[in-house]
């Protein structure tokens, strides 16, 4: 019984080892406010799930390429610079929102679909 007992504590502690911890290496976060907001479509990127199904999978496939409804967020930076941000997400203008962006992509400042998240924030020390 001990035996197990010292087993499963060994399985925990590696198994708690390997868990992520937050570290941020290779992201990049910006916290701005919203300054306009513009509703566009973006190109919708069916999954290539249906392909394994031949033929009729590669015609549904196509079937579901098409506009999709999205937006285009201008962000005010507190130093004054501008980003643009394509997502799926919703935001007033005013609010305050951080964009998380991969440190391969830091220095743009427009992001297209996918390539940043965007979430609300309380970092805003300005107006």
């Amino acid at each position: 019984m001990r035996l197990i007992i010292i087993i499963l504590l060994i399985i925990l502690t590696l198994l708690s080892g390997c868990a992520t911890t937050g570290s941020s290496n290779g992201i990049t976060e910006i916290t701005g406010r919203v300054e306009k907001i513009e509703r566009t479509t973006r190109l919708n990127q069916p999954s290539d799930f249906w392909l394994i199904f031949g033929l009729i999978g590669a015609i549904i496939q196509l079937s579901n390429v098409g506009p999709v409804p999205t937006n285009r967020y201008s962000i005010r930076l507190e130093q004054g610079a501008i980003k643009t941000v394509l997502t799926d997400s919703e935001f007033q203008i005013g609010e305050c929102v951080e964009i998380i962006i991969p440190s391969k992509w830091e220095s743009k400042n427009d992001f297209r679909y996918g390539e940043v998240e965007i979430e609300i924030s309380i970092k805003c020390a300005f107006k």
